[in-house]
């Protein structure tokens, strides 16, 4: 069944019937078109992973595929890993949420204790249980409980950029009288009326994608304990991990990222030398746990010439501590260098060689995030990526910079608003 030119329904899902299921199994449906995700918790625990993911996070994947020898060798890692948080997160900067996630929402005190026990860990009453990704999992008056799969990389995603509301679509008991202020969803009038029909495909314009509506087989089965039922909104027709490959050379990537250690921040508007050093420090604080192994700043020449660094660690009790290490120990570290600049924006490339990531930061900015998240934002056609011009993530080794200070629109990233605070 075809919806319109982007929108499709998938060949095993009589939409019509869904909705007169919906009725029999007492399954209330409502789109909220800005859905608070505070009160969608349960995924905000997946940001670290994003920089921080033992085996696929930015600090393990960014020169890792310096040589990699092609898409399918990338594509036996799992799904969730920094470059497809990159590409998603980029995407959805600069296109928006283009169709809802669908949640599942339940109130999990029209259940006694055991009942509720049972329904999430199945055959178990232990809390390390799978929980079937459903959130909120212990009882609390007034406080409902979510699952969302799939679409938890792009939440995430949406998140990690500073997005606050999201559009939903909510599943839920009737019984349970459920609302979140959102629009009821009875039929498929009200679907293509207030969601299908405002749908696009911005973004996607030159692929083989479309919009696909499907059943959620996990939650259509005669044995589903909460006998909801829900369909997503997907993205189909087409491999979204061979998307995200095409669209930003993992390879050169992986090269500009290697050239950018030390990562040199270029601090500005500096009225004193006090602005320039508290700046320092609240870039340096940001890094509590940021990495894990600590933060380098460069910090001089040595009795013999060479160059030394301090380590910046934080201990369980966030008290501050350094020492300094030697050549050989800063092999492979992640090392920051500061430098107080009083010149024009787009002279950095040039300052720092044409070579590697760099960043330019107003004195004011309050830096309460990690910079080492502007990686998520950078890209190899890019010059530049910035909200406004109190932070610029540079791509010194673009093109661009070799024959002009201003680079055309398309070679200009955004980078979230959220790290623009004062």
């Amino acid at each position: 069944m075809k919806i319109n030119e982007y929108i499709q329904v998938k060949e095993d899902l009589d939409i019509v019937e869904f909705f007169e299921i919906c009725e029999k199994r007492d399954v209330d449906i409502e789109y909220v078109e800005k859905c608070d995700v505070s009160e969608l918790t349960g995924w905000t625990d997946q940001i670290d992973d994003i920089l921080h993911d033992e085996k696929y996070g930015f600090f393990k994947e960014f020169d890792k595929h310096l040589y990699s020898t092609g898409f399918y060798e990338w594509r036996e890692i799992p799904s969730h890993n920094f470059w497809l948080w990159k590409w998603m997160s980029q995407t959805i900067l600069e296109d928006g949420l283009m169709y809802p996630f669908s949640f599942c929402c339940i109130d999990s005190f029209k259940y006694n204790e055991d009942e509720w026990n049972d329904l999430i860990h199945p055959g178990s009453n232990t809390e390390d249980k799978d929980n079937f990704g459903w959130t909120n999992v212990w009882r609390e008056e007034g406080k409902k409980s979510y699952t969302l799969h799939p679409g938890t990389g792009r939440i995430v995603s949406a998140i990690f950029a500073g997005i606050t509301h999201v559009p939903a679509l909510i599943f839920s008991k009737k019984s349970h009288n459920i609302t979140h202020g959102g629009i009821k969803i009875k039929n498929l009038d009200d679907l293509k009326i207030n969601i299908l029909d405002k749908i696009t495909n911005k973004g996607f314009e030159n692929t083989q994608l479309k919009i696909q509506i499907e059943w959620d087989e996990e939650f259509y089965s005669i044995d589903n304990p909460f006998e909801l039922i829900k369909f997503n909104i997907l993205l189909r027709n087409g491999d979204y991990h061979y998307l995200c490959w095409e669209w930003d050379s993992f390879n050169q990537y992986s090269l500009i990222s290697k050239n950018s250690i030390p990562f040199k921040i270029y601090i500005g508007n500096c009225k004193t030398d006090y602005e320039y050093q508290e700046c320092c420090k609240r870039i340096l604080d940001s890094h509590i746990k940021h990495p894990k192994d600590g933060i380098q700043v460069f910090d001089g020449l040595n009795e013999l010439g060479e160059k030394t660094h301090k380590i910046f660690n934080y201990d369980h009790n966030r008290k501050l501590d350094f020492y300094v290490l030697s050549k050989e120990e800063t092999q492979n570290q992640f090392i920051v260098t500061f430098e107080r600049f009083d010149g024009l924006r787009y002279e950095i490339p040039k300052k720092n060689n044409f070579k590697g990531f760099c960043l330019y930061t107003d004195s004011q900015m309050k830096w309460t995030r990690s910079v080492w998240e502007m990686f998520l934002y950078g890209n190899t056609n890019k010059a530049w990526s910035k909200y406004n011009d109190k932070i610029v993530f540079f791509n010194c080794e673009h093109s661009s910079w070799k024959y002009t200070n201003k680079p055309l629109k398309e070679h200009t990233g955004l980078l979230p608003k959220v790290y623009y605070e004062l």
